[in-house]
């Protein structure tokens, strides 16, 4: 992925020094340096995947990203605001150690996407081409009425039209939402003058380099304004005209859907109760509201799918009389996948239950046990 990347200011002040309050905040600077390619790496993908060691340049590198330099700076077009509105702050970037509250500083360099409207395009490419590559990679670990479903929904998506475009959107927007878990670093010759943490091994990112503060807002403006919010509103109104149309063929793909949302709802909790443990916070999530919104979000899942289940249940189903059934359209792979289904939820069955006694709605199966 080519996202172009420039010194976004001159540096008035010298290296090291923060500017005494008040100092105003700076316009455009003059771009320095000669043009540049960086590579970034994602951190929660793997570094030696077989299927990119061989890669072109147009394709993610290493399971990185390519970042270069063409011309201009971030002052211009889409970027105007972030380029009106940033101080050179070499110590710009700073965190709170686990449990002590103490600041740590470490010394940043001003460099910035030049054009961010261009950037969306490539991480919307980024994301269809790599969405089934780490998909396994993202589920390593899970269990395995999870890892079976995914493998299930990508044969699945070959179906009807309708079908295919909502799992396509959603498996791209599944994706989406696990890179805002990840952390990237800078990799290969070109850091943008940035040094890697070698003092605080409690860093997330000890012993890499990692992004200048401000390309770090930007990819998550990017990711989140270009990539999640259309993805998420594409999502909705597809699930919702299926939904409504109360047909039976569409009960697999609901179901389908419904399961994954409810999966990414509880990992998407227990990374916020991870984080709120890494910065020794005493709440349970590192930000409340953002859980209780996905919280909200999964009991309205919950409700449409019971809503479409509750008069007729395939689970429930005896399929030696398939034919007299509404589901007489599933096919033997469709029957088996059910049926398999619920021999994995029977060996998961304990777990279900300390999950729903003690509230762990960490836990991955949480919120999908609510489903039977």
């Amino acid at each position: 992925m080519k996202i172009p990347v420039n010194r976004l200011l001159q540096a008035p002040h010298p290296v090291g020094r923060v500017p005494e309050p008040g100092t105003p905040a700076l316009t455009q600077g003059t771009p320095g340096g000669a043009q540049r390619v960086v590579d970034l790496h994602d951190g929660d993908t793997p570094e030696d995947d077989p299927q990119t060691d061989s890669a072109s340049e147009a394709d993610i590198a290493r399971s990185g990203a390519e970042f270069c330099n063409v011309d201009s700076d971030i002052a211009r077009g889409y970027g105007t605001v972030l380029g009106q509105k940033v101080y050179y702050l070499p110590c710009l970037r700073y965190r709170l150690t686990e449990c002590t509250g103490v600041k740590r500083f470490k010394p940043t360099t001003p460099y910035a996407v030049v054009n961010m409207k261009n950037a969306v395009w490539e991480m919307r490419a980024y994301v269809t081409t790599n969405v089934f590559k780490y998909m396994d990679y993202f589920l390593r670990g899970s269990d395995q009425l999870v890892k079976e479903t995914y493998g299930f929904a990508q044969r699945y998506m070959q179906r009807s039209k309708d079908e295919r475009n909502l799992l396509r959107l959603f498996f791209r927007l599944w994706f989406a939402v696990r890179r805002t878990a990840t952390m990237e670093h800078i990799v290969g010759d070109d850091l943008l003058d940035m040094e890697p943490e070698t003092k605080d091994e409690s860093y997330p990112l000890f012993g890499k380099v990692p992004l200048p503060p401000v390309m770090i807002q930007q990819l998550d403006m990017i990711l989140t304004l270009g990539i999640l919010e259309p993805l998420r509103k594409q999502v909705l109104e597809e699930f919702q005209k299926l939904a409504l149309a109360n047909n039976p063929r569409n009960w697999m793909t609901i179901y389908l859907v419904t399961f994954m949302s409810l999966h990414s709802c509880a990992k998407i909790t227990a990374e916020q109760y991870d984080n709120g443990r890494k910065h020794g916070l005493l709440r349970r999530y590192a930000i409340p509201n953002c859980i209780s919104d996905r919280h909200h979000s999964a009991n309205v899942f919950l409700l449409h799918f019971h809503y479409r289940t509750e008069s007729c249940n395939p689970f429930k189903q005896d399929w030696k009389m398939r034919h007299m059934t509404p589901f007489s359209y599933m096919s033997v792979d469709d029957i088996q996948f059910l049926e398999r289904t619920k021999v994995l939820l029977k060996d998961s069955e304990v777990v279900i239950q300390t999950n729903a006694e003690f509230h762990l709605c960490e836990h991955e199966l949480y919120f999908i046990a609510q489903m039977f």
